[in-house]
């Protein structure tokens, strides 16, 4: 069983804990801490191109975990082309990096709320979307997976249920995040029930603790600034991370988990947390 952990990077530039000269230096620090990789080219950040950046993680040992398709409003059927015209050519580079796995995330809240409050038309072409995104990723040898957000119309536990179960299974699955299953009034146990209902699906995760009391549900969403102080460093929210290993391991989990913070107030420093705790307390028992 081979799982691997990325560091996502996109809000170091603003971690005071340390200054950063070159993309070059920032994969030197991913590497120290101990990191398998950087989640995706984040080239705005780096300040490198595409290929510098695979060059120079491919140095260190370092992989990239995912690349980022169809981001947009997918309600709308006459995005959709453009939209996926975007997806394929990512998703060609993608692949051209060795990358095996794809997210998605559905469209904010703001646009109509939760996938429960669209019109069964809307929600259909929801669907076929997500279903087209999916044969782009298959076609490049990766696979898909949605990725449920606080803003967004697909985070309530019924709404991802109603999405996963409508989507193609063969080309559609999960990117679980565990801090916005928490910040959706969720448990330890609802992230491991989740898990383990689309075990088969189950294509990536984002690892964030997170505390309750969670974030208001209602529409439009909460403000960012609410609901980002709720999540913590891997080990001190109230997640049992120890289920959650015992977990991926029970349904044999191979591939990428990526710790995202929501831009920590040291984002740097939050990540060498993390990943001392994943080293201490998550690894041990994924062998």
């Amino acid at each position: 069983m081979v799982v691997k952990f990325a560091s996502q990077l996109w809000s170091w530039d603003k971690d005071p804990f340390t200054e950063f000269k070159s993309g070059k230096e920032i994969h030197d620090l991913v590497a120290k801490i101990g990191y398998d990789g950087i989640e995706s080219m984040n080239t705005n950040l780096l300040k490198m191109s595409e290929k510098d950046v695979a060059r120079e993680l491919s140095k260190r040992n370092l992989g990239i975990a995912i690349c980022w398709l169809g981001r947009g409003n997918f309600f709308d059927h006459a995005q959709h082309k453009k939209l996926l015209e975007e997806a394929e050519k990512h998703a060609g580079l993608a692949e051209s990096f060795g990358v095996k796995t794809s997210v998605t995330i559905a469209p904010g809240r703001y646009l109509y709320g939760g996938v429960n409050r669209i019109s069964e038309e809307r929600f259909a072409v929801l669907v076929d979307f997500l279903n087209k995104l999916g044969e782009i990723s298959t076609s490049h040898g990766m696979k898909l997976g949605i990725h449920q957000d606080t803003g967004c119309a697909v985070w309530l536990w019924d709404e991802i249920i109603k999405v996963l179960e409508a989507t193609d299974k063969d080309n559609v699955g999960l990117a679980l995040d565990t801090g916005h299953m928490i910040t959706a009034g969720g448990t330890t146990q609802d992230i491991v029930e989740l898990m383990e209902s689309y075990a088969k699906r189950s294509v990536y995760f984002h690892l964030k603790d997170a505390i309750k009391p969670g974030v208001p549900v209602h529409d439009p969403p909460p403000a960012w600034g609410i609901w980002k102080r709720r999540f913590r460093e891997i080990g001190k929210g109230e997640i049992d991370w120890s289920l959650v290993a015992v977990t991926m391991k029970k349904f044999g989990y191979e591939g990428w988990v990526t710790v995202e913070l929501d831009q920590p107030e040291t984002p740097v420093e939050s990540d060498m947390i993390s990943m001392a705790y994943i080293n201490t307390n998550i690894k041990p028992l994924l062998k």
